[in-house]
């Protein structure tokens, strides 16, 4: 993951009509990448005014800035502005997670928030992981971003800033990415929901604009044969006509199209499937961040 710059948001800041011109004024002077920033807010502070907050995140948001949600399960949200919030992160609360595995309730509550959060194409991060019997009780749940003395503890500058340095061509990489217009993709798939999530994670990232939607093998042809799209995610098992029997007509219909396949399953004969012309494969189900990337390394190069 790209380095991230982590800021908690207080309930006096929220209230203050001019805390988004300071946070705008410090944008601007510090020079810090607006993707890189990361405001915390917890639950119950979000929900003091939520009809205020909905207005206040948005512009966070149109700065380029990301939202989390901290301290998530122990407020009082309403599902109905959950979903009016344009936030990109539900931390779970310590509280919960320190149970995971070993109590029924906490691990039906943690289980409840990474499920929820899928569904809202939202990242899940767990707080307080200390063991590693947690951290695999939350890797089976589907959560796989956590954060805890499991990894360390608070580090002196000079030590954090060793860790960083890996970490810094993958932020160049990024950079180079942002600059470039963004890639065009038809999306081929028969569960509606499922187009939905891919949809969202690569409209919300601004590297991909849609150019299509397809059901079935049939109309994805269709699509990449009047679209040209740089993009096809195809999912393997469709009606009528399934990824396998799409993807060459895809290839010839648009030889430039790189095509991505997608499916619920591992799949039986992956080198089939690459040695077909699929630019790589993709398992159904995986975080949007995820999905993100894994597209974007297969259009590199391209």
């Amino acid at each position: 993951m790209p380095t991230r710059d982590n800021f908690e948001i207080a309930t006096v800041q929220l209230a203050d009509p001019g805390f988004s011109r300071h946070v705008t004024e410090a944008l601007s002077e510090s020079g810090i990448d607006p993707d890189r920033v990361w405001l915390e807010i917890t639950e119950s502070t979000l929900m003091r005014d939520a009809d205020e907050a909905v207005d206040i995140l948005q512009g966070f948001r149109d700065l380029g800035l990301h939202i989390e949600i901290d301290d998530f399960g122990t407020g009082y949200s309403s599902l109905s502005y959950l979903r009016q919030f344009p936030i990109d992160v539900l931390k779970v609360d310590r509280s919960f997670v320190s149970n995971v595995g070993t109590d029924a309730q906490d691990t039906a509550i943690v289980t409840s928030v990474i499920q929820l959060a899928r569904a809202l194409s939202l990242d899940t991060v767990a707080e307080g992981v200390e063991t590693l019997e947690q951290r695999s009780q939350l890797d089976a749940l589907g959560c796989q971003l956590a954060q805890g003395y499991l990894w360390s503890g608070p580090v002196e500058a000079a030590e954090l800033e060793r860790w960083l340095q890996p970490l810094r061509k993958v932020s160049q990489k990024v950079q180079r990415r942002r600059s470039s217009p963004p890639f065009t993709v038809v999306i081929a798939d028969d569960e509606e929901q499922h187009r939905e999530i891919v949809r969202r994670t690569l409209e919300r990232s601004g590297k991909f604009e849609i150019a299509g939607e397809a059901v079935d093998g049939h109309g994805a042809v269709q699509r990449a044969a009047a679209e040209q799209p740089d993009l096809v995610v195809l999912d393997l098992s469709m009606p009528v006509m399934g990824g396998l029997e799409a993807l060459p007509q895809i290839l010839g219909a648009s030889p430039h199209t790189r095509v991505v396949l997608l499916s619920g399953n591992a799949p039986d004969q992956p080198d089939r499937s690459m040695s077909s012309g699929a630019a790589s494969y993709v398992r159904k189900g995986i975080r949007p961040r995820e999905l993100l990337e894994e597209l974007l390394l297969a259009m590199e190069g391209s």
